[in-house]
């Protein structure tokens, strides 16, 4: 028997390449297979860069230096002086009075919960 185009017709079983295996199973080795080549794959790329620093010509910095007069310059001018003299100013009433609130919850609360014979409770529940 011939085809239309002239070429003779294969006789007997014809190939496929369906898996033989049922449909949502794979081979053990097929997970195993992929975590070695990405493994694999992860390592090469996170060695590039330091392969790519080492064959460099230049070094991968630059040390700068500062030239001691003109950093002076700027230490005495008063428009860079953005917080030498700088006093802390004193607490209003409404910081005044959260930090009372948080200093009682330590006290009353937080302290009694977090002791030192509690821990085992805190961890385990």
């Amino acid at each position: 028997m011939r085809t239309r185009s002239g070429i003779p017709a294969r006789s007997g079983p014809v190939p496929t390449t369906a898996d033989p295996r049922p449909a949502g199973r794979q081979s053990f080795f097929a997970p195993v297979r992929r975590l070695v080549l990405g493994g694999l794959l992860l390592a090469v790329a996170c060695r590039l860069p330091a392969v790519a620093a080492e064959d460099s010509t230049q070094p991968p910095y630059r040390p700068r230096k500062f030239d001691p007069d003109r950093v002076g310059e700027y230490l005495r001018d008063e428009d860079y002086a953005y917080d030498r003299g700088a006093v802390a100013e004193a607490p209003n009433l409404w910081s005044r009075f959260w930090s009372w609130v948080g200093d009682w919850l330590y006290e009353h609360i937080f302290k009694h919960l977090f002791r030192p014979g509690t821990e085992d409770y805190w961890r385990w529940g």
